[in-house]
């Protein structure tokens, strides 16, 4: 005996559409959480490369970090200077022949009345002139002989004039009112190297 449906085939068209609707509702959720994930984890990298940056951007503004880096530059900038400071020191070594031992020499001969008014140095001729004032004539005499014994001293030319002082109406210039100066100029020829080492020898001789 054979089996006879009697549903109605519209109830049967029903059943089946909400069985159809039910699995494509399924898929469709299914694909929409696979197309959100595929979106959320790319922005998930960058917030967490993001946040890493900004760790490193506090550690970067941190106060011990700016003392380092302004300690770094400090540094910088003295090695610089001091690289300035010996490049100038060994050009004035090289170059000048005037050096803190010709000084010390050329003031340490100077007579207790006798003063420096100029020093001028030409490097190129070898010549250092020395322009002042002296108390008497003798002493510029004196003060020459002493130059004239020095072993980078080739020669001495010597200048001198007597000058009277006036005063002004100043009470305390009236007191040198009258007063003889002796202005000098003296002019020392400065030997080469090979000059000095020669009369040095001779002088430990």
């Amino acid at each position: 005996m054979k089996d006879i449906n009697l549903m109605p085939r519209e109830y049967v068209l029903e059943e089946k559409r909400k069985k159809l609707q039910a699995i494509f509702l399924t898929l469709g959720c299914s694909f929409l959480l696979l197309v959100i994930s595929g979106i959320s984890l790319p922005f998930k990298i960058i917030n967490n490369k993001t946040q890493e940056l900004k760790k490193l951007n506090s550690l970067i503004l941190d106060s011990k970090y700016e003392v380092i880096s302004e300690v770094h530059k400090q540094l910088k900038q003295k090695n610089e200077e001091l690289k300035s400071m010996q490049k100038l020191e060994n050009e004035i070594k090289k170059e000048s022949i005037v050096s803190i031992k010709v000084l010390d020499l050329l003031t340490g001969y100077l007579p207790s009345e006798m003063y420096f008014q100029k020093l001028i140095v030409d490097n190129n001729n070898k010549v250092i002139k020395i322009e002042g004032n002296a108390g008497k004539a003798e002493h510029v005499s004196e003060y020459v002989v002493q130059l004239s014994n020095l072993p980078f001293v080739e020669k001495v030319e010597m200048k001198t004039s007597t000058e009277e002082v006036k005063s002004k109406n100043n009470f305390s210039d009236k007191a040198f009112d009258g007063l003889q100066v002796v202005k000098y100029e003296v002019t020392l020829q400065m030997r080469n190297e090979e000059g000095i080492s020669k009369k040095d020898e001779i002088q430990r001789e």
